[in-house]
C-alpha cells in the first residue's frame, strides 16, 4: 500500500502545475461522494437555515461555511505532513489525501503542499456547498408539475429498462448454456 501511495506522489509531483491543482481537486471532489461526508449537509442547513436575509446571503453563508471547513482541512493535512503522524483511522476514500500529504512530506513542499490540499478540500467540500446554495431551487423543482411528471413516468419507465436488462442477461445465459 505505501509503494502505490509512493508512486502516485511521484505520478502527481511529476505533473504540471495546472494538473497537480485539478487533480487534487477532483480527488476531494471524488471522496466527498460518500456518507461520511454527506451527513454534513444538514449540519451546514443547520447553519445557514435561520437567516431571512435573502438567497444571496444564503450563498455567502455557505460559502464562508465550505472556506471555513477547506481551511481547517488544509491546516490539519498540512500538520499531518509535517508530523508524519495521522489523527484517527484512515480509510479507502482518503488515498487522494494521503498522496497529497506525501508530497509535502516527501519533497519538503509545504507552501505547494498547502496549496494543493486547499484545492482537495475546496473539491471536498463542493458538494456541500452546491446542496445549501441550490436548496431553494431544489424545493420549488420538488413542488413543480414537471416534477409530478417524473414522480409517476420515472419508475414505470426504469423498471421496464431493468426488465429489459434482465431479459436480454437470460437470453445471453441461455444461449450459453445451449447453443444452436
Amino acid at each position: 500500500m505505501d509503494s502505490w501511495l509512493g508512486r502516485l506522489a511521484d505520478l502527481v509531483a511529476q505533473a504540471p502545475t495546472y494538473q497537480q491543482l485539478g487533480l487534487a481537486f477532483l480527488g476531494g471532489l471524488l471522496t466527498s461522494a460518500n456518507p461520511c461526508v454527506l451527513v454534513a449537509a444538514p449540519r451546514l442547513v443547520g447553519f445557514t437555515g435561520g437567516t431571512k436575509e435573502g438567497r444571496y446571503h444564503l450563498v455567502v453563508l455557505s460559502a464562508v461555511f465550505m472556506l471555513g471547513l477547506a481551511a481547517a482541512f488544509t491546516i490539519l493535512g498540512l500538520i499531518a505532513a509535517l508530523t508524519g503522524s495521522l489523527m484517527g483511522d484512515v480509510g479507502w476514500g482518503w488515498k487522494a489525501l494521503l498522496g497529497l500529504i506525501l508530497i509535502v512530506a516527501l519533497q519538503k513542499k509545504v507552501l505547494w503542499g498547502g496549496v494543493l490540499l486547499f484545492a482537495y478540500a475546496l473539491g471536498h467540500v463542493l458538494l456541500l456547498f452546491l446542496a445549501r446554495a441550490l436548496s431553494g431551487w431544489a424545493s420549488k423543482y420538488a413542488e413543480s408539475h414537471f416534477s409530478g411528471f417524473l414522480g409517476r413516468w420515472l419508475p414505470k419507465g426504469m423498471g421496464l429498462l431493468l426488465t429489459g436488462c434482465a431479459l436480454w442477461v437470460l437470453l445471453l445465459a441461455w444461449k450459453t448454456l445451449f447453443p444452436v
